[in-house]
């Protein structure tokens, strides 16, 4: 028995498959699947039950999991340690990012490799649910809203505020709302999230306006852009608005009503599962996009 083979069971665990683990490590699937069987000969215990929709822990799994997660935790850590004084971090990190994220994603993770010139990030952009990121075979992956998911590990990132938005153009052909009544005059592009819901109901300091949509997106980069193009009036993340603000392509309405924020967070499987470089860029990640709020 390997401490590497057991690493490779939390990590088939905490990524629900072992194509997912696979692609994590960028390992054949079929070498992650002949070392767990050769794991579970060694044990003389089956740890999954393996069907062709899902792959489930067995009872005795479940205990052995529970038991190992500790175990490879504290090994991470005195491996951690003693890396961080004998050599610069390496390796390879793959990160779920938010579609829309770039402009200040990229500047972090520019950053980033600076500091820590032998680590490597995979970014996968995506606007799925955190669950759906791990199943390939991601890190960590950042998400806006709120989380409904005990299984997993949350670190807050910081609050998102949202913004109010108008082309000039539209503006131009569109009496100019001051009030949140106002908005009910105008046909708005709004937002539904992975789970369908649609966020049409807006959140002011004072009340909630439900609003008319003529444009539906699952994607805030994408509604910045057709607000930008003059297709209408939208609520949308600031953090992703800034940009187009600044270069004056778009206006900023209503700036002493609007109180609707979301928390923004990084999500990974398990505090144990994090190998050093992950907790590197975590970390650092963390620190910085408290300066893009």
């Amino acid at each position: 028995m390997r401490v590497e083979d057991l690493s490779l069971f939390i990590k088939v665990v905490e990524s629900g498959s072992f194509s997912a683990a696979a692609h994590s490590l960028d390992l054949p699937r079929a070498n992650v699947s002949r070392r767990i069987n050769e794991l579970e000969q060694s044990l003389s215990t089956r740890l999954f039950v393996r069907t062709t929709r899902k792959l489930n822990l067995t009872t005795q799994g479940q205990q052995y999991y529970e038991s190992m997660q500790d175990i490879i935790r504290r090994l991470n850590d005195a491996n951690s340690a003693l890396h961080s004084h004998t050599a610069s971090p390496s390796g390879l990190v793959k990160m779920g990012v938010n579609v829309g994220s770039d402009h200040y994603v990229i500047d972090i993770l520019k950053n980033f490799k600076q500091r820590y010139p032998d680590i490597n990030v995979e970014a996968r952009y995506s606007n799925e649910s955190y669950q759906g990121l791990f199943e390939h075979g991601l890190d960590m992956a950042m998400y806006v809203g709120s989380l409904d998911d005990s299984s997993f590990i949350a670190r807050k990132l910081g609050g998102f505020s949202k913004v109010i938005i108008a082309s000039p153009e539209y503006l131009e052909q569109n009496p100019v709302p001051i009030t949140p009544q106002d908005l009910l005059q105008h046909s708005c592009i709004i937002y539904r999230s992975y789970s369908q819901k649609l966020e049409n109901r807006w959140q002011f300091t004072n009340q909630e306006i439900e609003v008319s949509h003529h444009h539906i997106s699952n994607n805030y980069a994408h509604i910045a852009q057709a607000v930008e193009a003059g297709l209408g009036i939208a609520l949308v993340p600031y953090i992703l608005a800034y940009p187009m603000i600044e270069k004056g392509t778009v206006c900023h309405l209503m700036k002493d009503h609007v109180s609707s924020s979301e928390d923004a967070w990084m999500v990974y499987p398990s505090r144990n599962g994090l190998t050093h470089t992950a907790r590197l860029l975590l970390d650092y990640i963390a620190s910085r996009v408290p300066e893009y709020l």
